[in-house]
């Protein structure tokens, strides 16, 4: 726990070392809290659905064919695909746009013609827009699509191979209609691979599909997360729901039964507080950013908690809007509370 009185720092002490920014409330994809243990499974049946509903063009596989990991499995029309790279190549423009618009924003306000009302109207409706690109980036790399590939709009896509194995069964024949999470393949895992086992509230696990994007939080580093399949049965002892994940760019070294906290996105809505992932700093064993108390005007750690990564970005809990937070700099704010805390020490 943080003591609040040992941390104070002036606000002018830093001003000229570090920046600032505001907190924002805007709409994210709601996100489903979890843990999740670490397994290893060696010989691992897999299913490979249809992440969107279209038509199966090609199969570039056999039954009984050995794959491995990146392998081409199978081409997929998508009118849905359409619309995601259309509205990627919409949004990618406008954020050109309003980038440009905030950097005029920023040198009136520097010189004293507009007030901070309109600079910080123009940053969160750029912070909004980024939010939205993000959410489509991760759609199109969930379809094993580069988003800096895309600079026209397409209705096809390939699936592929996410670890080494056997195709055991081709389900559908070509030219099938498809629907979201309609089984393609059928395929065996040889390679002790390791998997999170997730365990969620029985009524989350209804807004879980083969599009669900995750990330595991594994020593403070954050890694995605694919949906393998739900287990038919919960767990008796945990009355939990289990969904398998991969883990994706995993560490090399993971021990076996460990639990780490997950974050599930899900197709909901909710309001939640932005701010940039560069604002994030552990201090005394906790995750906090440094905020500015109006009341005393001194900045101060807060401890927060991320609900989703964005990239460039975070939604968090623990803050509320429109508070003033330092974006950059933190090493700064650090070496000065450790040296407060010396000098209230030595005393």
């Amino acid at each position: 726990m943080i003591i609040k009185l040992l941390f104070l720092i002036p606000t002018l002490v830093f001003s000229y070392n570090v920046s600032v920014e505001t907190t924002h409330l805007t709409t994210v994809n709601k996100t489903i809290q979890a843990n999740a243990k670490i397994i290893q499974l060696s010989a691992q049946k897999q299913i490979i659905f249809s992440p969107l509903k279209g038509e199966l063009l090609r199969y570039y596989v056999k039954s009984n064919q050995p794959i491995k990991k990146g392998d081409q499995i199978a081409l997929i029309q998508s009118k849905r695909l359409y619309k995601i790279t259309q509205d990627y190549l919409k949004i990618k423009n406008k954020v050109k746009t309003l980038k440009t618009q905030k950097n005029i924003t920023q040198r009136l306000f520097n010189k004293g013609l507009i007030s901070k009302k309109s600079l910080t109207k123009s940053k969160k409706s750029l912070t909004k827009i980024l939010i939205k690109q993000k959410n489509l980036e991760r759609q199109l790399r969930q379809l094993n699509l580069l988003p800096k590939s895309i600079t026209k709009t397409t209705d096809r896509f390939k699936l592929y191979a996410k670890s080494k194995g056997t195709v055991e069964k081709i389900l559908l024949p070509i030219h099938s209609t498809l629907h979201l999470q309609t089984p393609i393949i059928q395929l065996v895992n040889h390679n002790n691979s390791y998997y999170a086992l997730a365990y969620l509230n029985i009524k989350d696990s209804f807004n879980i599909s083969s599009m669900t994007q995750g990330i595991i939080e594994i020593n403070h580093k954050n890694y995605e997360l694919s949906f393998i399949k739900f287990y038919p049965s919960i767990d008796e002892k945990r009355q939990k729901a289990q969904a398998l994940f991969q883990i994706i760019n995993r560490p090399k070294h993971l021990f076996l039964k460990a639990i780490f906290p997950i974050n599930l996105s899900t197709p909901l809505k909710k309001k939640a507080i932005i701010i940039k992932k560069s604002a994030l700093s552990h201090f005394q064993g906790e995750l906090v950013i440094f905020i500015r108390d109006k009341k005393i005007k001194h900045y101060r750690p807060q401890v927060v908690k991320v609900q989703n990564d964005f990239g460039e970005f975070v939604s968090i809990e623990g803050v509320e809007e429109n508070l003033t937070y330092v974006k950059e700099g933190t090493y700064y704010i650090k070496s000065l509370l450790i040296n407060s805390l010396f000098d209230r020490v030595k005393q």
